[in-house]
């Protein structure tokens, strides 16, 4: 697959999609400052035309001596003014509108596959591929990073359609081709 939609990263690491609007502003997301130069994640991913507010006890601190605003969160310093590793804060910021894909939380389901092409090897002959069932197996790599488009591979599990009970028929796939 070439498409990472959210609906194809469900079906690929069988899990769940939860759509979140954005612009709804997150009031007072508490956190703590892991260690300098390093990222604070919460709970959406940041708009970063919006500015967050940071606070420390109550009290604003300073976005130029102590952090970056970034989408995945916020980036303190290695050098930070005020912040040190422990602190508690929270942050006030604009979400934007995402999907959250929750990863193997999903039982595998079952489904038809049907490939219906050419041969382009036999003159571009009509060729049609019924997989009767099959069940996904979790994707074992996803190529998030690289100099190319992402890809994702997938791989299946034949499994027997034991509603076909006519003998001579395939319980597993059928293929149709064009003479």
């Amino acid at each position: 697959m070439l498409s990472f939609s959210p609906e194809n990263l469900a079906l690929a690491l069988r899990g769940s999609v939860t759509a979140n609007a954005g612009a709804v502003a997150i009031v007072g997301e508490a956190a703590t400052v892991p260690a300098l130069g390093s990222l604070i994640p919460l709970a959406r991913l940041g708009n970063l035309t919006v500015a967050p507010v940071v606070k420390k006890g109550g009290t604003p601190v300073v976005a130029a001596t102590n952090y970056e605003w970034r989408r995945g969160g916020v980036y303190v310093l290695p050098g930070a003014a005020t912040l040190v590793a422990g602190d508690a804060i929270t942050v006030d910021y604009t979400p934007l509108p995402d999907d959250l894909i929750q990863c193997l939380v999903a039982a595998a389901a079952d489904y038809r596959i049907v490939i219906d092409g050419l041969n382009e090897a036999a003159s571009g002959k009509a060729v049609r591929i019924e997989k009767h069932r099959c069940q996904f197996d979790p994707a074992q790599s996803v190529d998030w990073i690289g100099d190319e488009f992402g890809k994702l591979t997938l791989s299946a599990t034949q499994l027997a359609d034991t509603s076909i009970t006519t003998t001579g028929l395939s319980q597993y796939q059928t293929v149709r081709k064009e003479r």
